[in-house]
Formats: structure tokens, C-alpha cells, sequence
């Protein structure tokens, strides 16, 4: 008798389990430098942010520095069918240790954004969640830093 109580409890736990579609949003603020002078107008590649693959969606227009490398791009994911999911920024670049490369090279940085700085069920981020990055200087090799790919010159 008392295997029928766990029998149903495994029957139905997956329904319990299962979530309802969310949305899920990110404001993220900085500053790049590149040998201790701005980076700005980051025109190379802009930001992005990611989870397994899927796109957020924010404000082209925001994607990139001002004139000072300072950042603050807001996005979202709609309808994922998750409780909790890690997102990460990626931040391309060229800056290298030393100001002249004789290659074009691209550098990566992908940062997982912590899940206490999203914001839930909205596609407008909470500014209280905001993920601030701080002063981040690119000519060093970045720890979050996982991609160096060089090309012929150009």
C-alpha cells in the first residue's frame, strides 16, 4: 500500500517539474580601455549577449562604447522554458599588450552574468539587478578571456 503514494509521485513529477515559458532580462554597465585610454566607439564587433546559443534581443544602438568606453546595454530572452538560466556577455576586441599588432587579431572575452542580476518575467530589466562590469582593461589577458584567433594581414 504504501508503494502506490511514491508510484503516482513519480508519475506526475514531471509535471510538477515543468515551468511555464519566461522571460528574462539583463542590464549590463562598464567601461573598456585599451592601454589606459578609452575604447571607444567600439566599432569592431559590438556586444552580445547569449545563452546556449540564443541571442538576447536589446538596442542595436547600444551594443557598442561611447567616446569615453563607457557601456550600458540593456536585453532580453522571451519565453524560455527554464527556472533559472546563466547568460554571458561576449566582448570582442583588438587590443593587445602592445599598441601595435603587426596582425589583425580578435580576442574574446565571454563573461557569465550571475543570476541574482537578471531580471524575471519582464523583458525591461530592474535597475537594482544591474551587472556592472567596472574598468576593464583589454590589453592584459583577461581571465574570462577564451578565444585568440589571428588572420593574415589586411
Amino acid at each position: 500500500m504504501q508503494k502506490l503514494p511514491l508510484f503516482i509521485l513519480i508519475l506526475f513529477l514531471p509535471i510538477f517539474l515543468t515551468t511555464k515559458p519566461t522571460d528574462f532580462s539583463v542590464r549590463i554597465t562598464g567601461r573598456l580601455i585599451c592601454h589606459e585610454e578609452p575604447y571607444a566607439n567600439h566599432i569592431y564587433i559590438p556586444f552580445d549577449v547569449f545563452y546556449e546559443n540564443v541571442l538576447f534581443h536589446g538596442n542595436y544602438s547600444t551594443r557598442w562604447t561611447d567616446k569615453d568606453g563607457n557601456f550600458d546595454y540593456s536585453c532580453y530572452v522571451k519565453n524560455v522554458e527554464r527556472y533559472i538560466i546563466t547568460p554571458y556577455i561576449v566582448i570582442f576586441h583588438r587590443c593587445w599588450e602592445r599598441k601595435v599588432v603587426p596582425h589583425r587579431c580578435d580576442r574574446m572575452i565571454v563573461w557569465p552574468i550571475p543570476p541574482m542580476n537578471l531580471t524575471f518575467n519582464s523583458i525591461i530589466p530592474d535597475d537594482k539587478r544591474t551587472f556592472h562590469i567596472g574598468l576593464l582593461e583589454l590589453r592584459y589577458k583577461h581571465q574570462r578571456e577564451v578565444v585568440k584567433k589571428c588572420g593574415l594581414p589586411g
